[in-house]
């Protein structure tokens, strides 16, 4: 009986890893689970295909248990995404519209002064923001930035020293040419940015 249930582990595990290589991928945010490929799958290697992507994440020897699994399946049959589960200490699953992402929360609050004329690197997210005065006249009438990488500022309506910070629930802001305001967190929503990534965006 142990070797015919041992025999039939390996059979499954075998068509777990051929079935990961579509299914879960992997950067440097996190893992992430196909869950449209999911939901076509039985039952058993729904459970052992988010064992492998946590084991992907976590590197523990000790895996999710059922109770565990069965609740970021739940996240798989939700509509909402931005949905998550806290699944031990500091590693989560989010639904990401047809992703699961699994990460481990280290919250990032990049958060610095903007001197004007000079570089500001912020190490925590890579970037580098750099700060220039322009003569308003020497300027076309209706302003375009050339990329997304550019934006420009009202210098006037600084009343203090510029703060580069994460996104904070309410935030706005006013596209250039566009009349009125957006919130932030729709502007994010449009894009699909989950929303882990949004927590560390400056």
């Amino acid at each position: 009986t142990a070797e015919i249930l041992s025999e039939e582990q390996r059979y499954i595990q075998k068509k777990v890893d051929t079935l990961a290589v579509n299914t879960i991928t992997k950067d440097q945010d996190g893992i992430y689970l196909d869950s449209i490929r999911l939901k076509k799958l039985a039952p058993i290697l729904q459970r052992e295909l988010v064992r492998a992507a946590y084991q992907l994440l976590s590197k523990e020897v000790y895996t999710l248990d059922f109770n565990q699994v069965e609740r970021v399946l739940e996240l798989v049959n939700s509509s909402q995404t931005g949905q998550r589960v806290n699944l031990k200490k500091n590693y989560w699953v989010e639904k990401a519209f047809d992703k699961l992402i699994f990460f481990r929360k280290i919250r990032k609050t990049p958060t610095a002064t903007l001197p004007l004329n000079q570089k500001v690197s912020l190490p925590d997210s890579g970037l580098t923001i750099e700060s220039e005065i322009l003569d308003r006249k020497k300027l076309p009438v209706r302003i375009k930035s050339a990329n997304e990488q550019r934006a420009f500022l009202d210098y006037e309506k600084f009343s203090e020293i510029p703060m580069i910070r994460t996104w904070r629930p309410g935030d706005k802001f006013r596209p250039l040419g566009m009349e009125g305001t957006k919130k932030l967190s729709d502007f994010f929503t449009d894009l699909k940015v989950p929303r882990h990534f949004r927590e560390n965006i400056p």
